[in-house]
């Protein structure tokens, strides 16, 4: 059995009373606990927190058509997006560990647009999307664009706070051009594009001609592309976004996802552009992360 697979099939026993994530890259691990306490009791909402940053976006170089419009970010309070909320915490430090890994892979390598996917749905690819995308955009000179590709269910817009736009489904139905729909928020190097309104079947969307002109384009426009995608099951037509991107992370919930589906989902991936797993909410390990693997 392979040292993945041994993996997966742990992380499926434990029963998680705190959530932890740890990323596999091509079967080379390193520590990356991503520790998150769980509130003992419920966080009212007092309102949306507004999160202002200093806007250097004057000395940085202009896009083409750079939209002249900062936008506000606005979390909800108890928000997990932790490189917002809570930027010197654990859990915020090991997405500065995937950072630094993503960056050594693209030392052999391209790697530029990276599809953040999973298994099934709710198993925290949106959140980890966010949270890679904000901690990659804290580099110097290193643009970054979000982009909210489940068309499915879009969930970008309310989790950042943004106001219903149009977006990526309105640029790939050929109503806008990606220049348009694309946002620049007040975190400098920050940029996100929301699903837009879909008209159509998504599918048909994910599926069509535009979609690879939208790669070309943002591929020349920013440093790094994160794509909160689709899960893989049951929507086997987001093959091609997939495809078209440089690398793909498949996020896994320990006590959820069965191993063979798991198995059978990322074996498409690994002929072509699998960078790894990023497992989450596994039970806090009681010896060191190096003996739990």
């Amino acid at each position: 059995m392979s040292r993945i697979h041994r993996a997966i099939r742990r992380a499926e026993r434990e029963k998680a009373p705190e959530a932890v994530s740890r990323i596999e890259f091509n079967r080379n691990s390193f520590d990356a606990e991503y520790i998150i306490k769980k509130s003992k009791q419920r966080i009212q909402s007092e309102g949306p927190v507004v999160h202002e940053f200093e806007d250097r976006s004057a000395a940085e170089p202009i896009l083409e058509a750079e939209p002249a419009e900062l936008v506000d970010l606005k979390l909800a309070r108890g928000s997990k997006i932790v490189t917002l909320s809570q930027p010197t915490s654990l859990a915020s430090r090991q997405f500065h560990l995937l950072k630094d890994k993503l960056r050594e892979i693209r030392q052999g390598r391209i790697l530029r647009t990276i599809s953040i996917t999973s298994v099934s749905a709710l198993e925290g690819k949106t959140l980890t999307a966010v949270n890679l995308a904000l901690t990659l955009a804290q580099e110097i000179h290193q643009r970054v664009l979000l982009v909210d590709a489940n068309l499915k269910n879009p969930v970008l817009d309310s989790l950042l706070g943004l106001a219903n736009s149009k977006g990526l489904a309105d640029m790939l139905a050929g109503e806008v051009s990606s220049s348009e729909v694309i946002l620049r928020t007040r975190i400098s190097n920050f940029y996100v594009l929301p699903s837009g309104e879909v008209k159509e079947d998504f599918k048909t969307l994910l599926n069509s001609e535009a979609l690879k002109d939208f790669f070309v384009y943002v591929k020349e426009q920013f440093d790094w592309v994160i794509l909160d995608s689709p899960s893989m099951t049951p929507f086997a037509e987001v093959d091609l976004l997939t495809s078209l991107a440089d690398g793909v992370l498949v996020v896994v919930r320990a006590s959820r996802t069965p191993t063979l589906l798991i198995s059978k989902c990322i074996q498409p991936l690994k002929k072509r552009n699998f960078l790894g797993f990023v497992f989450n909410g596994a039970r806090v390990p009681s010896k060191s992360a190096r003996e739990y693997w």
